[in-house]
């Protein structure tokens, strides 16, 4: 592990996202092999529509929105910002801004 550790700090940012990996596959029970670039991809993706979805406020009927107890969503402004944070190898971290929105609502957390 601990020449795997000195190799992933010399890597620049193109060269850790062509490293392999590989995970759990629930869907069709099996190791996957991946890259991660394609987690990232995955990744920004999924956090793109979070932020869509937040930026509606409160669930309501039709629109969908934020149903979690743990956040208040009240009338006002405030701007909703997503991240994509990848730990690699206890190592390397890649951490890119994927989207920002503005909202009609303000965001805090409940007590």
């Amino acid at each position: 592990m601990e020449s795997t550790r000195k190799q992933l700090e010399k890597e620049d940012l193109s060269e850790l996202r062509r490293r392999s990996y590989y995970d759990w596959d629930k869907e069709r029970p099996g190791w996957r092999k991946s890259t991660i670039a394609e987690l990232m991809d995955k990744a920004t993706l999924q956090a793109q529509r979070y932020l869509q979805v937040a930026k509606n406020g409160p669930v309501r009927r039709k629109d969908s929105g934020v149903l979690d107890g743990r956040i208040i969503c009240e009338t006002g402004e405030d701007e909703l910002v997503a991240y994509v944070v990848i730990a690699i190898g206890g190592t390397r971290v890649i951490a890119s801004q994927v989207g920002k929105e503005q909202t009609r609502f303000l965001f805090r957390k409940a007590n």
